[in-house]
């Protein structure tokens, strides 16, 4: 889970959600994603590169730049 804004001391209610995951045509080429999370109030929150086979985002909405096989892709998701 992403948790914008998290502070400690208090107690943070999260709620789990599934993981989307990410993948090329086949399934069976390494890729590697850069992710940047939109947060609800508008906030961008990017995440370090993810790369395997298969790459597992936390629900949200994204904007993400693969590179694979083909080359490079831009796509906005909703996972």
């Amino acid at each position: 889970a992403i948790v914008p804004r998290l502070l400690p001391g208090d107690a943070q209610r999260i709620v789990l959600q599934p993981m989307a995951e990410i993948t090329t045509t086949n399934a069976s080429e390494p890729l590697t994603i850069w992710a940047a999370l939109r947060t609800p109030d508008g906030e961008r929150i990017t995440l370090p590169p993810l790369h395997g086979v298969r790459v597992r985002l936390p629900g949200g909405s994204y904007e993400v730049w693969a590179q694979g096989p083909p080359g490079w892709m831009w796509q906005r998701l909703v996972a």
